[in-house]
Order: structure tokens, then C-alpha cells, then sequence
């Protein structure tokens, strides 16, 4: 149910973009929405309010992934007990999931081409 008020938001989100600049490229219509609807003052903080959700969100998954590659991968494969090295282990991966998360995102110009590449 929760997804789906999500969904909702975003589309709502999307139609009034298109209500308001309907020549407007797509990938604009969020930064066009914002100047034009919201007051000079409110404008910062919104896209402060976007911007720190997404760092939350990709910080979380990073680290997520970073531990469950030490935790679950290396320390089985490997029989790593020591806590030292499971987090200089989990350290690395960070970075090079990074790393190759910033490379994949650089070769794309749109987040849907993003998500349909990665997910097929």
C-alpha cells in the first residue's frame, strides 16, 4: 500500500510537470517544477530535502552491501574471523561498489535508462 501511495506521488508529480511545461524534456521536469512552483526561500529547502534523502538512501544500500559481501562472501569462503579484517574487507568493497556505481551512473543520461539496464 505504501508503494503504491509512492507510485501515486510520483505520477501526480509528473502530470503536473507536464501541465505546466508540456514541451519540457523529461529529465527537467523536477527542476522546472520546483523554480516555477515553489518561493525563492522554499526552493533551497526542497531540493536540500531531495537531495539528503537520496544520499541517506545510497549511503544505506552501500553499506548494506558492503557488509553482506564481507559478511556472508568473504568470511564463509575465506573463514575470516578476526573483526579487523572483516572491516578493512567491508571498507574495500565499499569503494569499489562506489566506484563502479559512479562509472555506471556517468555512462547514462537518464535514471529510467539506469534501472532498465541494471534490472534486465
Amino acid at each position: 500500500i505504501i508503494y503504491i501511495f509512492f507510485i501515486v506521488c510520483i505520477a501526480v508529480n509528473g502530470l503536473i510537470a507536464m501541465q505546466i511545461s508540456p514541451d519540457l524534456a523529461s529529465n527537467m521536469a523536477l527542476q522546472d517544477t520546483i523554480q516555477k512552483i515553489m518561493p525563492v526561500g522554499l526552493r533551497g529547502v526542497v531540493i536540500i530535502g531531495f537531495l539528503s534523502a537520496a544520499m541517506s538512501t545510497a549511503d544505506t544500500d552501500l553499506n548494506v552491501a558492503s557488509v553482506s559481501m564481507a559478511e556472508d562472501i568473504f568470511k564463509p569462503i575465506f573463514g575470516i574471523i578476526e573483526s579487523t579484517r572483516l572491516s578493512f574487507i567491508a571498507r574495500v568493497t565499499s569503494v569499489v561498489i562506489g566506484s563502479v556505481s559512479i562509472l555506471v551512473s556517468a555512462s547514462f543520461e537518464s535514471i529510467v535508462d539506469i534501472i532498465l539496464h541494471v534490472a534486465g
